[in-house]
């Protein structure tokens, strides 16, 4: 009887130890700046996210070590319904981003 509560107890662990990595769940884009006129004779840019089928979004919240150029990204992200007003950002609509992991 303790023999087999062992045993149990032994397989239960070999198995509970094992790693689950799954790949992070979300849309595919790329983490790339945008060129906005920010008045008559300035230009300003910001950051923006281009999705896989042509949508652009300007992230909110993008963590630091996500603010580089032509990044490739899996995220998943709430929309905000809002966009910049004219002069103060990229038109896009505004996203917080939930997860993002580099691909």
């Amino acid at each position: 009887m303790k023999n087999r509560l062992l045993l149990i107890l032994a397989i239960l662990a070999g198995s509970c130890s094992k790693s689950s990595v799954y790949p992070p769940a979300g849309e595919e884009g790329v983490v790339t700046r945008l060129k906005f006129a920010c008045g008559t004779s300035c230009d300003a840019t910001a950051w923006a996210l281009k999705m896989g089928d042509q949508r652009w979004y300007e992230p909110i919240d993008l963590p630091e070590d996500f603010r580089v150029d032509d990044l490739p990204v899996t995220l998943t992200y709430r929309k905000t319904g809002l966009r910049s007003a004219p002069g103060e950002g990229t038109g896009e609509e505004k996203v917080y981003v939930l997860t993002i992991f580099k691909r």
